[in-house]
């Protein structure tokens, strides 16, 4: 067991999930800090942010006209698989 608590409490450890339409589109975000699994669509951008870079992200993303905004918590699953990623990384160290 790597670490226990409700779900909530377990959120700090990974990252929300965005999905952001703007009117111009971003092609600079991919330079920022914290931002990461960037995927572009017709007319979105999907990606996650590590809590500690939400008010760059936000400033950075308002610049272009925000038309649609969708944040989502991590799912367990998301809570799961960043363990599993950052175990397997450390193992890869040893």
């Amino acid at each position: 067991m790597i670490e226990t608590g409700t779900l909530t409490e377990l959120r700090h450890l990974t990252r929300t999930n965005f999905l952001v339409e703007t009117k111009l589109p971003i092609d600079s975000l991919h330079e920022l800090v914290g931002i990461h699994n960037i995927k572009r669509t017709d007319h979105a951008l999907s990606f996650q942010v590590d809590a500690d870079a939400m008010d760059k992200v936000m400033m950075e993303i308002s610049q272009y006209g925000i038309m649609k905004l969708e944040s989502s918590p991590p799912t367990l699953e998301d809570l799961f698989m960043r363990h599993y990623e950052g175990a397997e990384n450390a193992s890869r160290r040893v």
